[in-house]
């Protein structure tokens, strides 16, 4: 199975409209793999985001890595 590249994921969809600086910064140079802890720590600093916004955006990023775990495990 591909593996969809950041900015397609739900979470790179999401940062593209609340907070594009971020993903228009990175988004093309972080890798495909182990990219849940690089994007929390973007998120956590991230200044032009408020808090709720920072909050349903650490929930993507749990579920994604949720997803992740679920996905080796079953391989």
């Amino acid at each position: 199975m591909a593996k969809k590249k950041f900015k397609d994921t739900k979470l790179g969809k999401w940062l593209k409209e609340k907070a594009p600086d971020v993903l228009d910064t990175v988004g093309d140079f972080l890798p495909e793999e182990g990219v849940l802890g690089i994007v929390k720590k973007i998120i956590d600093k991230t200044p032009n985001l408020s808090p709720e916004d920072k909050a349903a955006a650490q929930a993507m990023v749990r579920e994604m890595y949720e997803l992740e775990v679920a996905d080796r495990d079953s391989a």
